[in-house]
Parts: C-alpha cells; sequence; structure tokens
C-alpha cells in the first residue's frame, strides 16, 4: 500500500483537534476516518481494519490504553501502529502509552510537520514489513522447491550444478562489475566496426552530449563530428586499425551537443575484440571543452595582465617625464604672478591664472592616469591601520573648500565615529576627494554639497549628496569606465577618471559603491567593512583589485 492512500482514524474527544487532523491528513490525500470516542473507535475498526490510528489517551468512556490493550489481545490488529497524541507530558504517561503497545506518542499542541512525518514513519516501516514478510514467504517457497529438485538429482549432477553454479557466479560478477565501471564511468566510450559505425556507447553520452545511447547506434561516427574533422578523422581511425591492438591513437574531435553548441572531446582509440566475434575499434573520450575556456579565459588573463603592466611602465615614464617641465610651468607662472603683479594689466593677470590652473589640472589628469594604472595592474596593496577619520575628513574638506575659492559650500555630518578606524587612509582619502571633487565640480557655486559619516556596527557610511546637473540615465551604466563622462557635462572640464578610481579603491577596501542620480542632484553612498585587528596584525592578509 502507498503512503499516500493509506487508511488512518483519527480517535480523538476534542473535534477540533479531530477537524484539524482530519483536513491535515486529508490535504496528504490520506484516507480519513474519525471517532470522538473508544466505543466508536472499536467498531469502526472492526468493520474496517485502519492502517494506523492516531489515539487520544483521554476519551469520555475508556482510555486510549484501554482501547490500545484491547488491540493487542487480537491476531487482527494487533499490528496496527498506534500512534498516542495526547496534552499529558508526563515521563509516565508516555512510558504507559508505549508499554501497551504504542508506537510512537505525539505531544499536544502539535505540529503539523510533526505529526505528518510520524505518521509517514510509522507507515512506511509498516509497508516494509509487509513487503519483507512477502520476499521472505517467496524466499522460503523458493528455496523449498529448489531443494526438492536438488534431492531429487545424483550426488555427481549435484557437484556439477554446483560447479557450474560458482563459474555462473563469478562470470555474473564479473560482468557486474564491468557493467557498473562502463555506466558509471564519466568518459565516453564507444565500440565502432571496422566502417566507423556506432554499435555501442556508454550511458556517459546522455551526461556529456545531451544523446540517448541509442540515439548514436548505427551511426556513422564520422558524420557525427565536425565537417573540418571529418576527414582527418577517417584517417587516423584506418591508422588505429593498421596499429597494433595495444598502440593507443590520441585523437581531438569536435562533437556537437544534442542542445547545439559544440563539445571538443580529448580521444584515445585503438583495436578491439571480443569472444563473441566482434573487432573494431574502442574509443575512449573526455570532454575537455571547459578545460579549453579555462585555459584560454587564463591566457587572455595573462595577455591583460601583461597589457596592465605595459600601460603602467608607459604612464609612469609619460608622467615623470610630464612632470618636469609642467612643475616649471606652474613655478613660473607663480613667480609672474607674484612678482611682477604690480606691472601686469588684468588680461596678463588672468592670462597667468590660466596657465597656472591649465598646469594644475595636466598635473591632476596625469596624477590619476597613473592611479588607475597602478589600479588596473593590481599593483596597489591594501594596507588597513588604525586612523582618525573625522580629523581626515576634516582636512580634506577644507583643502577641497580652499581650491573652490574658500566659499563655504560643504556641509558635514559626523555620527557614531570612534576615535580611530581600521581602514587603508589612502584609499578613503581617494574616494573622499574625487567624489567631493565632482561633487563641487558639478553644481552651481551658490549650491551646498553634504557630507555625510556613520559609523555602524562593522562598516562606516559615506555619503555625499549633491544638487548639481545629475547623471542622465544612458550614461548610468558606463559611469565607473575609464575616461567615461556624461552626456550633459558640456564644456566642465574633467578626465572621466575620478569616478573609476573611487570605484576600484572600493573594491580593493571589499566594500560597495552605489548612486542615485536625478535632474536635480545625485547621492553617491560608499559602504566600508571596518577592518578587525586580526587583518591589521597579518601582513600576509591583502587584497588586491581583480
Amino acid at each position: 500500500m502507498k503512503n499516500s492512500t493509506a487508511n488512518i482514524l483519527i480517535v480523538d474527544d476534542n473535534v477540533d483537534n479531530l477537524n484539524v487532523l482530519a483536513g491535515m491528513l486529508a490535504e496528504q490525500n490520506y484516507k480519513v476516518r474519525r471517532a470522538i470516542n473508544g466505543s466508536i473507535a472499536l467498531r469502526a475498526i472492526k468493520a474496517s481494519i485502519p492502517d494506523l490510528i492516531l489515539l487520544d489517551i483521554v476519551l469520555p468512556d475508556m482510555t486510549g490504553y484501554d482501547i490500545c490493550t484491547q488491540l493487542k489481545q487480537h491476531p487482527s490488529t494487533q499490528d496496527i501502529p498506534v500512534i498516542f497524541i495526547s496534552s499529558l507530558n508526563d515521563t509516565e504517561d508516555k512510558v504507559k502509552a508505549f508499554a501497551v503497545g504504542g508506537v510512537d506518542y505525539v505531544s499536544k499542541p502539535f505540529e503539523m510537520a510533526e505529526v505528518c512525518a510520524r505518521i509517514r514513519n510509522q507507515l512506511e516501516i509498516q509497508f516494509a514489513k509487509a513487503e519483507i514478510e512477502s520476499l521472505n514467504a517467496e524466499l522460503e517457497q523458493r528455496v523449498q522447491e529448489r531443494t526438492a529438485e536438488l534431492t531429487a538429482v545424483t550426488v555427481t549432477l549435484e557437484k556439477q550444478i554446483q560447479e557450474r553454479q560458482k563459474a555462473e557466479q563469478a562470470l555474473r560478477h564479473s560482468e557486474s562489475r564491468f557493467r557498473a565501471m562502463i555506466e558509471n564511468a564519466s568518459d565516453l566510450i564507444l565500440l565502432l566496426d571496422p566502417q566507423g559505425i556506432v554499435h555501442y556507447s556508454s550511458p556517459s553520452v546522455e551526461r556529456n552530449l545531451g544523446y540517448l545511447p541509442t540515439d548514436l547506434q548505427g551511426q556513422s561516427l564520422v558524420h557525427l563530428l565536425h565537417p573540418q574533422d571529418q576527414s582527418s578523422i577517417t584517417q587516423l581511425l584506418a591508422e588505429v586499425l593498421a596499429t597494433p591492438s595495444k598502440v593507443a591513437v590520441p585523437l581531438e574531435i569536435r562533437w556537437q551537443h544534442q542542445a547545439g553548441h559544440w563539445c571538443t572531446l580529448e580521444a584515445m582509440a585503438q583495436q578491439f575484440s571480443d569472444t563473441t566475434g566482434f573487432s573494431g575499434i574502442v574509443v575512449n573520450a573526455r570532454d575537455i571543452t571547459e578545460r579549453q575556456k579555462m585555459e584560454a579565459m587564463q591566457r587572455a588573463l595573462e595577455q591583460e595582465q601583461e597589457l596592465s603592466e605595459l600601460k603602467l611602465r608607459f604612464f609612469s615614464m609619460a608622467s615623470h617625464e610630464f612632470r618636469t617641465p609642467l612643475s616649471v610651468i606652474l613655478m613660473a607662472a607663480q613667480i609672474l604672478g607674484s612678482s611682477e603683479s604690480q606691472s601686469l594689466d588684468n588680461k596678463q593677470q588672468r592670462n597667468i591664472e590660466r596657465i597656472h590652473t591649465s598646469a594644475q589640472y595636466l598635473k591632476k589628469m596625469l596624477a590619476d592616469i597613473l592611479d588607475i594604472a597602478r589600479l588596473e595592474a593590481q599593483k596597489r596593496e591594501f594596507n588597513p591601520r588604525p586612523v582618525c577619520v573625522k580629523t581626515m575628513c576634516d582636512r580634506i574638506l577644507d583643502t577641497q573648500q580652499t581650491s573652490h575659492g574658500g566659499i563655504p559650500r560643504i556641509r558635514c555630518a559626523y555620527t557614531g565615529l570612534s576615535a580611530e578606524i581600521a581602514l587603508d587612509p589612502d584609499l578613503f582619502q581617494s574616494i573622499l576627494n574625487n567624489l567631493l571633487a565632482n561633487a563641487l565640480k558639478y553644481s552651481a557655486p551658490e549650491q551646498l554639497v553634504q557630507v555625510k559619516l556613520t559609523q555602524e556596527l562593522d562598516q562606516i557610511e559615506l555619503m555625499i549628496i549633491d544638487q548639481g546637473i545629475g547623471i542622465p540615465k544612458a550614461s548610468q551604466s558606463q559611469l565607473f569606465e575609464a575616461f567615461h563622462r556624461g552626456d550633459n557635462v558640456g564644456e566642465i572640464e574633467g578626465s572621466g577618471l575620478g569616478l573609476a578610481i573611487v570605484k576600484k579603491c572600493v573594491d580593493l577596501h571589499g566594500g560597495h559603491l552605489s548612486f542615485v542620480s536625478e535632474a536635480s542632484g545625485t547621492t553617491f553612498t560608499v559602504r566600508l567593512p571596518i577592518q578587525t585587528n586580526r587583518h591589521q596584525a597579518d601582513p600576509l592578509i591583502r587584497q588586491t583589485v581583480a
């Protein structure tokens, strides 16, 4: 009997419990009967023996113990599993329930899932017992029949039969082991006749290529392969037939998966023959598609790493070569602006200021290019240490304020900051400088920029809120790519490197960077995990940007 069609009798004087249990079991597709007292329950059992009984202990006319005792005294009902379900939770009550023949005990209030699990467990036990008894009876019958046959034969025939049985058993075990190895092998095994027709394919063909073994039987192996491989595979199969049987010939073939894509198989082929008279070729093949992809990815990664190294060397050299003339230009502009300011007219003074501003801009761009090159080449290590974040932020904010004419445009709020927090100060400074510089640059001079820094349990959160020009939807997906700038920046100067540097620094810190932008402003949110003392003390624990 299947568990889902089992007949269950519920005996409980509480109608609510009765209805709840009956409804729950009916949803599990059990056939459910109900009884509100012991007399009704005994009549119901006599009318039709249930597969399992859920029995309350406290009933109006008799106890559940009495009912269970009566059931166990009759051969027709003694094997019915009885699960007591009661609000009596004393150990003595539970011991007595098992003593009178109960198989399980569920305390009220009960969990539906627990009741279902216990019922299912007992039904499975009953089903297994019935099946074992049936098998035992069948086995006993077979033993008796076989014994009668063996008794009728002579001693010589008995000896011959025993020897033959041993040989057959050894053969079956050998065949079973061989079949198990073939059917469970991850590699694909094919048997081909001399014309290359598939006579057998192992079940692994379904796992590797999506075909059933019967789909390939009678097919030409060559016609199943990539058109560009067919000629060379035909020649190799001919070479296998001309090679001594114990010498394997390596093959690499492309086979189309049933889903449509091509798989590359690494194979060994050699001559094969068996006792049935079959002779041909056995092919043992392994799917190396993923391995080839990984090797290709590794080569691409190595090439990318090499390119990043070259870029870093180039940018380092270029930065070094440009810094000297830029320094000369800046120094000359400062000398001109200070020593001859009295003799310069307004136009000349503005031109000197332009020279100074442009040279500073070029110097900043060179620094940004060198930073992004170092980050992309994974030459920037993550070095956290305890720092006073508030002091560092105040210094950065003062510098940004000064660089924008000293006009008070930045409003800052700190929440819950510790005296010192373990993070990488250089990375944090780069993050705050670039985000704040962008917020000020893309906002009008009269618009305020808010900086909010909050320390939580295991992270700090930095928010930069501006009221500037916002970021167009079309530009948001590429926002953190190097040299990318929004479509709405107009003539505002910029290199498109700031946010790319911020993203790399946040990733290197193991943090998270997000933003929300509308036409009236943008909010950038940076969350950085606070490093533990273990990370600070162990110099081997380092992270790099992937």
